[in-house]
């Protein structure tokens, strides 16, 4: 039973604050996508950002409905280092 208690709290803290240190990421990245096509910065930003909003609860459901707590886990790693990383190779001096 102790062991069905941490799964549960580990696809939790996974799911709430993984999903969106995730969720914050993929907006940089949605954002820095959208300007390289084109689009105003304003308008990417708000685009972005209500992408980010679909996101969210995506993830967490996802967390909650794969079987293993791994594949979510390694996908939000992936991510959140693409989210960081990428101000730096898209910045333009800015």
């Amino acid at each position: 039973m102790a062991q069905s208690g941490l799964k549960t709290t580990g696809r939790i803290i996974l799911a709430l604050g993984g999903g969106y240190w995730a969720t914050s990421a993929s907006f940089v990245l949605f954002a820095f996508l959208m300007i390289a096509c084109g689009l105003p910065r304003v308008e990417a930003t708000t685009l972005s950002m209500m992408l980010a909003f679909l996101l969210y609860p995506c993830l967490i459901l996802w967390v909650f409905g794969a079987r293993r707590i791994g594949n979510p886990f390694v996908v939000f790693c992936a991510l959140i280092v693409a989210g960081h990383i990428a101000p730096f190779f898209f910045s333009q001096g800015h």
